[in-house]
């Protein structure tokens, strides 16, 4: 709580960030469990230990709560900040409201920053009208509701849509009404990222690359490589990959060309990994 105050953080987020990471986790059961095993703690400790996690971790949610209806109590006559989102437009789009865009969202409401949601299952987006930001619901690729939803002001629209036709269409349409908006992209396959490099797409990020690195790196590890070395194999296939794609979008209609720069692409690839055998990375 004290770095958050002296970074200038105010002290109600301060006090309920502090009181919300006070609450042990499951992964201190795993700890435990095996430091005992190790006979670094003694069986009396361990379940001392374990009664404290347990017992914050069922109490954190409840004091939560308890703190915000105090402070609540405390702050009726104070506006509320929520008062300026109603007056004003929010600048960040999230269109698609599924598990994707809930993260973003959540990442988001966690620093008060105000946004608008759509999504064609009201279901998804019906609770976030009580964080104080807005919500529409229906066919995103319809003009008349991505107007409404403020795409003309918006700085950011963060497309996380889970239908590729629907995706492009959708940036389409923001980037007539709005040239300049930012716009980061959910891309489902590699077909998908092509298409969003092609329409400028500042940031196209892979649905299931940067957890498939990690999972090679998880790998890599779990055979002996040391962490320093899996990263460095996993950081040269992203930048390698990143790389290529950029070069494929230019020549999506080109299925000779697609043929040769993807075998130039492996032997690349190929000459890295070699390179790197030679002069192991250190960890």
């Amino acid at each position: 709580m004290g770095i958050l105050r002296w970074r200038k953080v105010s002290f109600r987020e301060s006090f309920q960030l502090a009181l919300m990471l006070s609450q042990g986790g499951e992964f201190a059961f795993v700890i435990l469990t095996k430091a005992t095993g190790l006979r670094l703690f003694t069986m009396e400790l361990a379940d001392q230990v374990t009664l404290i996690v347990g017992l914050s971790m069922a109490l954190t949610s409840p004091l939560v709560v308890l703190q915000r209806k105090i402070w609540h109590c405390r702050s009726e006559t104070v506006p509320d900040q929520d008062a300026y989102w109603d007056d004003h437009e929010p600048e960040v789009i999230i269109a698609g409201f599924g598990r994707f865009g809930q993260i973003v969202g959540r990442m988001l409401q966690a620093r008060h920053v105000p946004f608008t949601a759509m999504d064609k299952n009201s279901d998804h987006v019906e609770f976030v009208e009580k964080f104080g930001n807005r919500l529409f619901y229906g066919d995103l690729t319809r003009l008349d509701l991505m107007k409404s939803a403020g795409i003309k002001s918006a700085r950011i629209l963060v497309l996380a849509v889970d239908d590729v036709e629907e995706s492009l269409h959708i940036v389409d349409l923001a980037r007539e009404q709005n040239p300049n908006i930012h716009i980061v992209a959910r891309a489902i396959d590699r077909f998908h990222a092509y298409e969003l490099h092609k329409r400028k797409v500042e940031n196209v990020i892979r649905e299931t690359f940067a957890s498939s690195l990690e999972a090679a790196t998880e790998t890599l590890e779990h055979l002996g490589y040391t962490e320093g070395q899996a990263l460095a194999i996993t950081s040269m296939f992203r930048k390698h990959d990143e790389e290529m794609l950029l070069k494929f979008v230019g020549h999506m209609d080109d299925m000779k060309e697609l043929q040769q720069l993807a075998q130039q692409g492996r032997l690349e690839l190929e000459k890295l990994f070699e390179q790197d055998s030679k002069n192991p990375v250190s960890s």
